[in-house]
């Protein structure tokens, strides 16, 4: 270590130079802390700027807050105990932005990506910052315990230092940089070494001064009552639908305490029976001989007996008129006499013509009364047809008074319209499943509402032929939709009910599952904790009551997910509009995409109250989430139009030209009832909130103590070859005060002085909260262990393999298959080899196979033992002419 430290500004000019005093120390705390502090006095005061700082064989530290002495009323001088953080920690004063390239950059947004894509983002604001390492751009590592799924964070005006535990903490993992690289997983190393703290009794290989303890606060929950998101969760989720035959006729069924309606079954699978017909026509003018008019207007050919409903909007509309000049002489009146009006449904039945009246009005004038006349039939909402009729037509029948004229203003005419729509009611195959009776356990294809009725007629389902039921018997429709069910026909579970209580939308464990507890007991009564062989075996019994100490822990990642793949990804472009709706002249691109593996998708899926939304987990768009509008769905695939937002940054639509989807992305899609892509959806997403919950509770179960260490100056002296250990080093706490046995753990921190330090330096042991009590790192002990060490995982990305690191004080013996650390490698050529530069010491033999040439003074303190005739001889010869 450099006698003077020099302390420059950000030129390179050395602002000032201190040697390192006592007090004067090196400290660092995982994810929090990363300094040293110089301490001197001064008779008259230096003002450091912000970028001051050191590079040297202690590392690059700068000044990242002002900085004030402490005048000394004593000496007449100031006292300084300057911090300099380590050169990445000045990103605590940069914001972290979502486009930091912008001119209009956004501070605070939201953004569901994987972890890589976050931090893509960030590299792009040091970047924009200009931040490097010794001229390298930064980079980072993901190792294996991060889990590579997409996740929400919302980053609101945070600094860099911040998102980067903000994404550490979202991910449930670690971050720490050395040089260039930023690192995120779990910074642990090597082997465990021995820190051991002694009593009166036991001061054997004792290395710890004395053990101190800093106890979490966290309370232990042994039973675990987990939940995941409420995202594609319909308001039906864990409530049963279930039918009961209170009326059978034949294999017509019916729940008349549940009636169906043709709304409740996807638009697929129903099949409606409608007839629609639509006129707008006039007579022609009447004459002295042309004074009837009879219209016909065919509706349907054959028609089924039955009730049918009747849509007719404003009615049918009669209008007998004349002429309305446009030039010349006025208008002229109708003919005085009889107006008789009608209008009627024809049909025939058995071959015998059938009418039925829907208006008939008869209006009578004198002369010069009036220039038209008008009435106007409403029509019943509803047409009984007796037997199957043929040839149903509306018939429109006009007779007026005659007029004998040529003049073209004394003529007129009749005009009719009308919009008629009649329909019966729909009908829908169904799916039923049995659930008693002498049917229970079958599924049966079936229809409802067979005949097309109406009303409470319709609430028929016809089972297939010989297929009958009996009263009581009870059913499900496995294609019905939910959502669009009233809640009152779903049976309520009071058991459900009881536990769950307004979380009852959310992702729940699997049925047979209610919790998760820390341990069970075998029937001997062993304990056996989660995560061992035996937890799950069918004949462990629960915990008692007293000792479950419950607890609730949301996933909002957990929920049933569709992913699909974009293809066919078009863009129409549209005007953009200034705020008074008037062209800028500008344009916007409209994207749409298809999804051939999303078949016959309706907005009948659609969550109340909810969009159909996706987020992207692939593409330029990655992370980011979009409404969509459903266009057209068949048997080839799903269409959707993406809606355009700002939601990442003011006045920036996306998409845009610039982040668009293209073909091949891949994107998770919320806001429809997955049973109608896959009823496995939901059960995949409970087991898979089961597994995270048993995570969850076994990660927790973990100590989240620190242990400060502080270690014995002589061990750590050893000799002059001073004992260093690294954040990350796994260590083996030995302290009877707090534990029975031993408890490994691994270095999060530490903090020694920089004058002398191996003069109790400190170690703090532990784990660090966001990794103890959160529980989303999936445990590597069964893959990455040899002898109950762990191996270094391998970096996301890298394409390697992993290579396990024997660190500097790790006993794990040298193979083939491992490799030493560059401290280690150090550390053994130094305790192997003899020095070539340096006086050295072999504690062994050493035997020259070709003898040894000394040009200084040779001492053989325990005697000089010479062997072989020739040689003595020459060696008697030699020590003559010296005594001469």
């Amino acid at each position: 270590m450099a006698e003077l430290i020099d302390i420059k500004d950000i030129s390179g000019n050395i602002r000032f130079s201190t040697s390192i005093n006592e007090g004067s120390k090196r400290h660092f705390l995982l994810m929090k802390e990363d300094y040293i502090t110089l301490k001197f006095s001064l008779a008259d005061p230096i003002y450091f700027q912000l970028g001051d700082g050191i590079d040297n064989e202690i590392g690059m530290f700068e000044l990242v807050d002002l900085y004030k002495p402490t005048y000394n009323s004593t000496s007449g001088g100031y006292d300084y105990e300057l911090r300099l953080d380590a050169y990445y920690w000045k990103w605590k004063n940069k914001k972290f932005f979502y486009t930091p390239e912008s001119t209009g950059r956004e501070a605070s947004w939201n953004l569901t990506a994987t972890l890589d894509v976050h931090l893509k983002v960030f590299l792009d604001n040091l970047k924009s910052l200009g931040y490097k390492y010794r001229e390298e751009d930064f980079k980072y590592e993901i190792d294996t315990t991060v889990e590579n799924t997409s996740k929400l964070v919302s980053y609101d005006s945070v600094n860099l230092i911040d998102a980067l535990t903000q994404m550490a903490e979202t991910w449930e993992c670690e971050w720490w940089i050395t040089d260039k690289t930023i690192h995120f997983g779990r910074c642990e190393y090597s082997s465990p070494v021995d820190f051991k703290a002694g009593d009166l009794t036991d001061t054997e290989d004792v290395n710890v001064s004395s053990m101190q303890r800093s106890d979490s606060q966290t309370v232990f929950a042994t039973r675990v009552y987990a939940f995941g998101s409420t995202r594609n969760i319909p308001s039906t989720y864990r409530k049963n639908l279930i039918f009961d035959v209170k009326q059978a006729n034949g294999r017509e069924i019916s729940d008349t305490a549940r009636p169906l309606d043709v709304k409740y079954f996807p638009s697929r699978v129903v099949h409606k029976e409608e007839y629609s017909v639509k006129e707008s026509i006039g007579s022609g003018s009447f004459t002295a001989s042309y004074v009837e008019w009879t219209h016909d207007t065919d509706i349907v050919a054959s028609l089924p007996a039955g009730d049918y409903k009747v849509s007719s909007g404003d009615g049918i509309s009669i209008n007998v008129s004349t002429v309305i000049p446009s030039i010349g002489s006025g208008r002229s009146f109708l003919p005085a006499g009889d107006y008789v009006l009608r209008a009627s449904y024809v049909y025939k039945l058995s071959g015998v013509t059938k009418e039925v009246s829907i208006g008939n009005q008869t209006v009578t004038l004198s002369q010069e009364q009036q220039y038209e006349v008008s009435a106007v039939f409403a029509v019943a909402s509803s047409l009984q047809i007796e037997g199957n009729a043929t040839d149903l037509k509306i018939r429109i029948y006009a007779h007026v008074p005659s007029r004998e004229s040529s003049i073209l203003n004394d003529s007129f005419s009749a005009y009719v319209s009308y919009d008629i729509t009649l329909f019966k009611g729909s009908s829908a195959d169904a799916t039923v499943t049995f659930l008693s009776g002498l049917n229970s356990g079958k599924t049966f294809s079936c229809v409802y509402n067979p005949d097309h009725l109406i009303g409470d007629s319709a609430n028929v389902i016809q089972l297939p032929s010989g297929v009958t039921a009996s009263l009581g018997d009870r059913y499900t429709i496995d294609n019905i939709i939910k959502g669009k069910v009233p809640d009152s026909y779903f049976s309520k579970d009071d058991k459900e009910l009881t536990l769950n209580g307004v979380v009852q939308k959310r992702l729940m464990l699997p049925e047979e599952v209610p919790y998760v507890d820390a341990y069970r007991y075998s029937p001997t009564g062993e304990r056996i904790y989660i995560g061992e062989t035996h937890y799950d075996d069918n004949n462990n019994v629960e915990m008692s009551q007293e000792e479950a100490v419950e607890g609730i822990v949301i996933f909002e990642d957990e929920y049933p997910k569709y992913v699909g793949t974009l293809s066919n990804v078009t863009y129409r472009e549209e005007d953009e509009l200034d705020e008074d709706d008037n062209p800028t002249g500008d344009k916007y691109r409209i994207y749409t995409f298809k999804d051939a593996g999303l078949k016959n998708f309706t907005n009948d899926f659609r969550l109340d109250g909810e969009s159909f939304r996706l987020i992207f987990q692939t593409g330029k768009l990655a992370g980011l989430d979009f409404e969509l509008l459903l266009q057209e769905s068949d048997d080839s695939g799903t269409t959707f139009e993406i809606v355009r937002n700002e939601d990442y940054g003011p006045d920036r639509y996306l998409p845009d030209n610039i982040l668009f989807p293209a073909n091949s992305d891949t994107y998770v899609l919320y806001g429809f009832d997955t049973a109608y892509v896959s009823e496995e959806l939901i059960p995949e997403a409970e087991d898979e909130l089961l597994k995270k919950a048993k995570d969850y509770v076994k990660k927790s179960m973990i100590d989240p103590s620190t242990y400060d260490c502080d270690m014995d100056p002589e061990f750590i002296y050893n000799n002059g070859n001073v004992i260093t250990y690294e954040v990350g080093d796994k260590v083996n706490l030995i302290n009877k005060a707090f534990f029975p046995k031993s408890r490994q753990s691994r270095i999060i921190g530490f903090e020694w002085p920089l004058d002398i330090p191996y003069d109790h330096p400190i170690y703090t042991v532990g784990e660090t909260a966001s990794y103890s009590r959160i529980g989303e790192i999936e445990s590597k002990l069964d893959s990455l262990t040899y002898k109950g060490q762990a191996y270094t995982g391998s970096v996301s990305g890298s394409g390697g393999t992993s290579i396990y690191l024997i660190g500097l004080n790790d006993k794990t013996v040298p193979t083939d298959r491992n490799t030493f650390s560059a401290k280690r490698i150090i550390d053994e050529i130094e305790r192997r080899s003899l020095s070539s530069i340096e006086d050295d010491k072999a504690e062994g033999l050493i035997t020259f196979g070709k003898g040894f040439v000394s040009e200084g003074f040779s001492a053989a303190n325990g005697g000089l033992v010479v062997r072989g005739g020739e040689l003595i001889e020459e060696v008697e010869d030699s020590l003559i002419e010296e005594l001469e």
